[in-house]
């Protein structure tokens, strides 16, 4: 499963996990859906950034950011 694609003017970056699901669960157990986020940040040279949330495609700006998972 795609969670995260960053296209760059040198390459994609793309961030996979199978047991998103699992991991997702578990650290929803430990820590409650308030304490779950991501930080995310990235140089120039960034064209798209690509987030998979529920089976859904959502762009991200360009610039760096916090986001709930």
């Amino acid at each position: 499963m795609d969670l995260l694609r960053i296209i760059h003017d040198d390459f994609t970056l793309t961030v996979e996990s199978t047991q998103f699901q699992r991991m997702w669960d578990k650290g929803l157990g430990f820590l409650g859906s308030e304490r779950l986020f991501s930080t995310y940040h990235w140089s120039e040279g960034v064209q798209e950034v690509v987030m998979m949330q529920e089976g859904a495609k959502r762009e991200i700006g360009k610039d760096a950011i916090d986001t709930p998972c």
